[in-house]
């Protein structure tokens, strides 16, 4: 049997010099060439859903670069990617959006270069460790995935993004040790929120003076799966624009809302 052919890759980017939109997205891609620093025009990049795992150094000379989307589908309870070469998008003088949600994270230097730059509009990540947790207070995040995060008793939502900007749209939890989630700060744009896989979660609460609904002012879908011990939910009794509420797999749960809680509501 003939062996396959070696696959020909055909270097296109020094053909098109006046290219400032590059949606690569959902194709099976695995690379790109270092050749890309001929775009010196490009302001969007878009490689989304695709099989690249490294990035050329070369990508920091593209000087123009306002936008750069590395999104990739969530799989269930999967860690961060490992993408070689992530740090060069610390380096882009222009950058202002940056998307990598469910797909990896930059190292807490890299985030702290971008802080300093005070360019960035929206940034969506994974975060992975409690060193890049307590730095999103000073970022501006659109969608961001905490996986995996250990050792820490209470998640306070206000420290999840800067005051700036739309704000936080889209927050998934998975695998954290969390035992208690307190709803507090600026959180109104959230319309997404996942839980899944917390283990100790056992409530969610809010601070006396504030009701779920002043923070969660546009909260549309909610998934809560496999939280084993959590035992209520009564906060989405204040959630006044709920369109979707998935719960899954919360063995300890006999009853959505405490009876108590749904008295005060009356």
């Amino acid at each position: 049997m003939r062996s396959p052919s070696p696959k020909v890759v055909i270097n296109i980017f020094p053909h098109m010099p006046s290219l400032t939109h590059l949606n690569l997205s959902s194709t099976s891609i695995a690379g790109l060439s270092k050749e890309i620093r001929v775009l010196v025009n490009l302001r969007y990049l878009n490689i989304s859903n695709t099989k690249i795992q490294s990035l050329p150094s070369k990508l920091k000379e593209l000087k123009e670069l306002k936008y750069f989307l590395f999104r990739c589908k969530y799989y269930g309870d999967i860690a961060a990617r490992k993408v070689d070469g992530l740090s060069t998008i610390s380096m882009l003088p222009k950058l202002q959006v940056l998307d990598l949600f469910e797909n990896t994270c930059l190292e807490e230097s890299d985030l702290r270069l971008l802080m300093d730059r005070n360019r960035i509009m929206a940034i969506g990540l994974v975060v992975d460790s409690v060193e890049i947790l307590v730095l999103l207070k000073h970022l501006p995040t659109w969608k961001i995935r905490l996986h995996n995060i250990q050792n820490m008793h209470t998640l306070q939502l206000c420290g999840l993004s800067n005051k700036h900007g739309e704000g936080l749209m889209a927050l998934h939890i998975s695998g954290c040790s969390f035992e208690e989630l307190l709803i507090n700060g600026n959180v109104v744009n959230l319309k997404h929120f996942y839980l899944f896989d917390l283990e100790k979660l056992k409530q969610i609460s809010w601070p006396a003076e504030t009701l779920p609904s002043e923070c969660f002012q546009r909260l549309t879908f909610v998934d809560i799966l496999f939280c084993e011990y959590l035992r209520s939910l009564s906060w989405v009794l204040h959630l006044q624009y709920l369109r979707r509420l998935r719960v899954q797999g919360c063995s300890a749960m006999e009853e959505l809302v405490d009876p108590a809680d749904a008295d005060q509501m009356q």
